[in-house]
Order: structure tokens, then sequence, then C-alpha cells
């Protein structure tokens, strides 16, 4: 099992102090592997929705730079009128919620929704599989985010320009190239971030390069 979210998990075992109780919640069906998975991470309160089957990905390469071939992406579901209740009940209690890599805009409104209602602080980790507008409408006003320069610069259609750009300049120094504008567009975002949502922090991965942190100063 992999994915944004499951990854979550996994790291915070790996770099917690001491015990803390994790849930889980997912729009997928459970797979006997995520099950096993979670059985071990030592996460016995989840809940999966049933709503499509679990997204499979395949990954070559184990060390350095891979490849990783992605499902497709399936439609999009809305939450049925059982749901917020389930919702409400994994979430209400909770020090805090990271919603990570969610590809259903209404599940989210539905998890945002719940927070709010509890006074539950909410953190998002941006990829792709959300609509552009949405994030910068709803989510990126309302709670702290974690963007990845490489998403960002396919949802601003970044490629070409840096294409263009190497093409004019240096084929020899693509890479560096590739990197300066990846980190230039990430800066970009911060700011406008910043404007959105001026009392949380925003943070921008940057791979090897590190992260861009805007604060509350």
């Amino acid at each position: 099992p992999g994915g944004g979210g499951f990854n979550t998990l996994r790291a915070l075992r790996d770099i917690q102090e001491e015990e803390i109780w994790l849930t889980y919640l997912d729009v997928s069906e459970p797979t006997p592997s995520m099950t096993e998975a979670l059985r071990r991470l030592r996460v016995y309160d989840s809940h999966h929705f049933w709503r499509r089957i679990m997204p499979t990905n395949a990954i070559l390469g184990y060390d350095g730079d891979r490849i990783i071939l992605k499902s497709p992406q399936r439609r999009a579901y809305s939450p049925r009128e059982m749901d917020w209740e389930r919702a409400e009940h994994y979430i209400k209690n909770k020090d805090a919620l990271l919603i990570n890599s969610a590809k259903d805009s209404a599940y989210v409104e539905l998890y945002m929704g719940v927070a709010e209602q509890h006074g539950v602080p909410v953190f998002f980790s941006i990829t792709t599989s959300l609509n552009q507008a949405f994030v910068y409408n709803r989510i990126l006003p309302f709670g702290t985010v974690v963007l990845n320069y490489d998403d960002l610069a396919k949802t601003h259609g970044l490629q070409s320009k840096i294409n263009e750009e190497v093409i004019s300049r240096s084929i020899e120094n693509a890479a560096q190239i590739e990197r300066e504008m990846k980190m230039g567009l990430a800066l970009e975002v911060l700011q406008e971030v910043r404007k959105l949502n001026p009392n949380k922090n925003a943070y921008v991965t940057l791979g090897e390069n590190g992260a861009y942190v805007s604060g509350e100063e």
C-alpha cells in the first residue's frame, strides 16, 4: 500500500517520540493488503467509505530516480447522507486533521465542515488530483497547506515554458534551468498563498533542494 495518506501514516510512526493515536479515512474500498498494513502501523481506528476501487500505481526503480505509472483518475464522488455522521465520529475529537492527496472535492468539503464545526485544525497536502479553482477558492484560504513544486509545474503549465527556455539557452544545462524555473514558480505561488491566508503557515517542498516556508512573520 502507498499513496499520500498512507505514506504519511508510515512517516508519523517513524518520527514519533511517543505513541500517538492515528485515525485513517479513505473514500476507496479497503483491500486485504491495506487492512494488514494499517494493523502493522498500529492504526486501529479507520474507516473506508467504499466509493471506488483502491487506485493502484506501478513504481519502476527502487533507490534514486523512479518512474511512477498511475492508474487512471476515475470519477469524483459526493458524500451520501450517512457519510457526515460517519466523518464526524472520526474527526470531532481529534487534535488535527490532515487531508492528503484528496481526489473528491465534495468529500473535502465534508471534512472541512466537520472540522470547522468542532474546532479541529486542518492541514492540506495538495496534489494535482483536485481542481485548481477549488484549491485556490476553498482550500488555500482555509487551512495550512503543503504544496510540491513538481505538481505546481503541472498545474501551471510550466513544462512547455521550461522546454522553450532550455532550447533558447542551453540544452547542456537543462536540469539546472528546470530547477530554477520550478523554484521561481514555487516562490510566486507561496506569495499568492500568503495573500490568501496570511494567518497560516504554508510550505512548498522542492525535492532535494529543501522547501520554501511562509510563516506568520
